[in-house]
């Protein structure tokens, strides 16, 4: 456990410790929260792009969970995040969670969602429930106008390699049936 854990996590508050204080301090602890996680994936961003240059993308990784205690995966969508949402682009109030909601989507439409999150004090599962509407079961359209084709790689996304293959195995056989003789 780490120590500022170990600090607030053996606390005792005193009487004179005002609740406004309190709530305060509770406000301060969890926007650390939420900007460790932009730094951290920042971080990683910047060192993954530098020293790919001198060794290979998978033992950067690979040496980055070692040192983090997290998946490669986990370290990949960190990156991805990073790289999709400059600094710059990140509203006051945006959880990285936010953003890994956001991922599948274009510029304008991840613009949209951001806007919406810091006007309305979104929380992420929110986000990704009206960002993705339930459509039949185990589908999930989105409601943001897209192209078909960013449709396809923000379902893709969602998938793995199996599951890319048996869709374009069915998409396939779909297209076979629709096609004239």
């Amino acid at each position: 456990m780490n120590e500022l854990a170990k600090q607030y996590g053996s606390a005792v508050l005193t009487p004179e410790y005002s609740v406004s204080l309190w709530l305060d301090d509770l406000a301060k602890l969890w926007n650390q929260r939420v900007a460790t996680g932009w730094a951290f994936a920042h971080w990683l961003r910047a060192g993954i792009d530098t020293y790919s240059a001198r060794q290979e993308v998978g033992e950067l990784y690979q040496a980055a969970s070692e040192a983090s205690g997290l998946a490669v995966k986990t370290l990949q969508n960190y990156v991805s995040i990073a790289r999709k949402f400059p600094v710059e682009r990140i509203p006051d109030g945006v959880d990285i969670g936010h953003a890994n909601a956001l991922l599948g989507l274009d510029e304008e439409a991840a613009d949209y969602w951001l806007h919406k999150v810091t006007a309305e004090g979104m929380s992420v599962e929110r986000l990704r429930k009206e960002v993705y509407s339930p459509g039949e079961p185990g589908v999930r359209m989105l409601s943001v106008p897209m192209h078909p084709e960013q449709m396809a790689l923000a379902i893709i996304g969602k998938l793995d390699h199996n599951e890319v293959r048996l869709l374009i195995q069915e998409l396939s056989h779909l297209l076979y049936l629709r096609s004239p003789t």
